[in-house]
């Protein structure tokens, strides 16, 4: 036993070659990276397969990697090694288990779904940054390489009644370029200001635009891609919302009245 401190006297320690090892409170069991992905991966199958079976011969589809690619290099995945603190409730599997991650998540549900369940990647900000695109289908060419099946895209949007439709128009042609389904599962756009701020020409413009992306949508991905569009908030947002508070961005007003956006929506459908 070596012990060093104002018991053993002032003497000066001349020490090489030394490990120090300390005890943090609780019980630590020092695992190595194989040890950690092997724990991993149980818990991720064990996840994946309650979530399955709870939803079994109830659900159609399921999301099972949402967005995999990193904002900044979009060629990568997603780490949370160089953030210094996670958010809460926030955990990367893939710093433990690489890219195979989404291969090991879909092949636990497809054990347990469905057959005829479809099996989503959700990738956000697309709009704005369409190297992700590429970037999300060469992730998915490399898990289906590993056997895991994937079926679409889906992305949400957030759009304002003055978004380019040429860019937009644009993403809509590069996904339906994958060949894989393409589900919006997301949409909102947004005037610019709150509901008492809205006149009634802003409404028909929002209108207007529902419309325009609806027909876009038809038009630029193949009916045997189509997976859908679902509505971020049908009701427009109250004021204490966290996504864009008091902003009429829905088809049907607080009262649940239809707006001009909802007839922009069922015409879009209607020209299709």
């Amino acid at each position: 036993m070596l012990t060093i401190g104002s018991q053993t006297g002032a003497p000066d320690y001349l020490l090489d070659n030394v490990r120090m090892n300390w005890k943090i409170s609780g019980d630590t069991i020092r695992k190595s990276d194989e040890q950690k992905a092997n724990i991993i991966r149980g818990e991720l199958g064990r996840w994946v397969k309650a979530v399955v079976l709870t939803g079994k011969g109830h659900v159609g589809s399921w999301s099972v990697v949402k967005e995999p690619m990193d904002d900044d290099n979009p060629a990568q995945i997603r780490t949370g090694k160089t953030i210094e603190v996670l958010p809460a409730n926030t955990f990367y599997w893939q710093d433990y288990l690489g890219k195979d991650y989404a291969a090991i998540a879909i092949d636990t549900l497809r054990k347990y779904s469905d057959a005829t369940n479809k099996v989503f990647i959700t990738e956000t900000n697309l709009l704005n940054n369409r190297a992700k695109v590429q970037g999300l289908s060469d992730f998915i060419k490399y898990t289906e390489q590993k056997g895991a099946k994937v079926d679409g895209i889906a992305t949400e949007l957030a759009l304002n009644i003055n978004s380019d439709t040429v860019q937009v128009e644009t993403l809509l042609s590069e996904l339906a370029g994958t060949g894989k389904l393409i589900k919006i599962s997301s949409l909102d756009i947004g005037t610019g200001g709150s509901a008492n701020q809205t006149t009634t020409e802003t409404y028909q413009r929002q209108a207007d635009k529902y419309q325009w992306f609806v027909e876009a949508y038809n038009k630029l991905i193949p009916a045997a891609q189509r997976a859908g569009i679902s509505f971020r908030s049908p009701v427009d947002q109250s004021s204490s919302s966290n996504w864009r508070p008091g902003e009429p961005v829905g088809l049907w007003n607080m009262q649940n009245n239809r707006k001009q956006a909802y007839k922009g929506v069922v015409e879009g459908l209607q020209n299709n």
